[in-house]
């Protein structure tokens, strides 16, 4: 299923609004994630071999370097961004007792909320 019509202000509104700095690398490359897997959500399914792998050519580095900073950007909206927000966003999906979501957590609920957000403006 494809989301072309979400655009990156509405993916980065939402990164922001559960405190996620744009100052942080990680920012951009959760915002890019984001518009890879609503155009192709296999792209979820294969977060290290091919999603980080296209956010690490388009930004010219390293798949490691990616997966380490959008970690760094979760954990850091994750301990000091909006709970009210985060809770509303990731509801039952993350037990907050075990801590930060994975990556790969994190990316997916993103890419479900803004698909069904989407699908219900629409509708």
């Amino acid at each position: 299923m494809q989301h072309e019509k979400i655009n990156v202000s509405e993916i980065q509104e939402l990164l922001l609004d559960i405190g996620l700095s744009p100052s942080l690398i990680g920012f951009q490359y959760i915002t890019y994630a984001e518009q890879l897997a609503l155009m192709d959500e296999e792209y979820l399914r294969h977060v290290t071999k091919l999603l980080y792998i296209d956010i690490a050519v388009k930004y010219h580095t390293t798949p490691a370097s990616v997966e380490r900073c959008i970690r760094h950007a979760i954990a850091t909206a994750w301990n000091h961004g909006s709970k009210e927000q985060i809770n509303r966003l990731f509801r039952n999906s993350i037990n907050p007792n075990k801590g930060v979501p994975t990556n790969s957590q994190f990316l997916a609920r993103l890419y479900f909320y803004l698909s069904n957000e989407h699908s219900e403006k629409s509708a």
